[in-house]
């Protein structure tokens, strides 16, 4: 059976070894996640956490190349889930609009566990330098990101100036609100985080008035 992705493309639906992978996946997530805040990032083992997810060493490195990428593997998955709603909002909404209903939906809307995650997600990549770099060089792909979201909702080009332009714009809020609480690390970090990206997109909703 095939079903229509986000772009429109025909693609097969999970059959049962898919399902299987992504169990596994989000096992070695969910235990990785628990052993770091535990025990600590540098502390904790690639071995470590291979045994905790009743899996081998070799099995790990088939699903994350690093470590790191445990934990910064899930801004791909924020990414999907915002693109994905982003485009599925009425036609008559504004590129802006549709987004801030997209990330509401996640970051007010998903279940109270998965907030927790992503907020013991983000104190990590705020905490650990390794994974401070890595983030930080993970915000200009943003930016092509929200272009080619930009470019399927409106119907044009992703590399078209005016799309890159406004594609920009939001990226750099993007990266205002992070910066501008990279050092919140206390409870309710991650709400405090998204209010300042919607505030910033309302900003640019409002013709960025100062």
């Amino acid at each position: 059976m095939k079903k229509n992705n986000i772009y429109g493309d025909v693609q097969p639906s999970f059959g049962w070894m898919d399902k299987k992978k992504a169990k596994t996946r989000a096992t070695i997530q969910r235990e990785a996640l628990r052993l770091f805040t535990k025990q600590g990032y540098n502390d904790t083992t690639i071995e470590q956490v291979a045994e905790a997810s009743e899996i081998s060493r070799i099995t790990f490195f088939r699903y994350f190349a690093t470590k790191a990428e445990v934990v910064l593997c899930d801004l791909d998955f924020m990414d999907n889930t915002v693109i994905e709603t982003t485009l599925s909002e009425p036609a008559k909404m504004s590129v802006i609009q549709a987004l801030r209903t997209a990330l509401s939906q996640l970051y007010l809307k998903s279940p109270d566990e998965s907030l927790k995650m992503l907020e013991e997600r983000v104190i990590l990549l705020r905490t650990v330098p390794e994974l401070r770099v890595a983030t930080m060089n993970y915000f200009p792909g943003k930016t092509r990101i929200i272009s080619e979201m930009i470019a399927k909702r409106t119907g044009r080009k992703s590399d078209d100036f005016e799309v890159c332009n406004f594609a920009g714009v939001i990226g750099g809020i993007w990266s205002a609100a992070w910066l501008s609480t990279e050092k919140d690390v206390a409870e309710g970090c991650i709400g405090r985080f998204y209010k300042l990206l919607d505030a910033g997109l309302k900003h640019l909703e409002d013709g960025l008035p100062l």
